[in-house]
């Protein structure tokens, strides 16, 4: 199935070079198991180095698309998140971009607070490949801005379940406080807090274990080291209501500081 989608993302010739490859390697494999005398040995020499051409073919049309979602990743990870939205989008309007070029375009949706064009990339990126945890969990980070505390936590088990790292207990966490499931937000909260986690999600983590009464407040150096990424947060969804609820929760870390 994979190769099946990715066939239909190449160029007519390399379209038609494995067509061939793949009809030379049935012939083949055909006179190996009839074991027509004096062929066998040649059937085998031949299915070996047919293997070895799909392997080219392969490799060669997908080279477009490794080259695009790694020039796309660098702009990403550089911080020029339009240029990296554009190059995708030519992609998607090719109908050749697979689930990690629209996954990153997702997130990249994200980012420049487009939670619409966000969810759109990433709900089209779990429907090509459900069972890996990239698109689950760039889909969940999309739908807990939109503040689909339900749904997003769905789909961080569902990455989690697909292997996900153990940081993504962050966000199930944090879903469930959002969502007022105060026991599930701790029980969770309280495993995340035993990660070696980035300095903004054990902030996080701190916080709200702190908001339920279990754990004590963050110190003023995971406040300094935390903080600059909720900030950004805040300044980039403050057109809908989970950018409130952040900015409440900066201004509540700010505040036990003063204290």
């Amino acid at each position: 199935m994979r190769l099946i989608a990715l066939l239909r993302q190449w160029d007519r010739a390399t379209q038609i070079a494995m067509g061939l490859a793949l009809a030379f390697l049935a012939i083949a494999f055909g006179i190996y198991v009839l074991n027509i005398p004096d062929t066998r040995g040649t059937a085998i020499v031949a299915i070996f180095g047919l293997l070895i051409v799909i392997q080219i073919i392969v490799m060669w049309g997908n080279r477009g698309m490794v080259t695009a979602y790694t020039r796309a990743q660098r702009f990403y990870l550089d911080g020029e998140i339009g240029q990296a939205i554009d190059l995708l989008e030519a992609v998607r309007k090719q109908d050749k971009a697979d689930f990690r070029m629209l996954t990153l375009l997702g997130n990249a949706y994200r980012q420049v607070g487009d939670l619409a064009e966000s969810e759109k990339a990433l709900r089209q990126a779990v429907a090509i490949q459900p069972n890996h945890h990239f698109p689950q969990y760039g889909f969940g980070r999309t739908l807990l801005v939109q503040g689909n505390f339900a749904e997003a936590l769905e789909a961080f088990q569902n990455a989690q379940e697909t292997g996900a790292p153990e940081m993504i207990l962050v966000d199930m966490g944090e879903a469930c406080y959002r969502a007022e499931d105060w026991d599930a937000a701790r029980e969770i909260l309280e495993r995340a807090a035993l990660l070696n986690i980035e300095p903004h999600q054990k902030l996080m983590t701190s916080y709200l274990l702190y908001r339920l009464h279990a754990g004590s407040p963050p110190d003023a150096d995971l406040l300094q080291a935390g903080l600059p990424y909720w900030d950004a947060a805040v300044e980039r969804f403050a057109h809908v209501p989970y950018g409130q609820m952040l900015a409440d929760d900066v201004y509540s870390m700010r505040a036990i500081t003063q204290e």
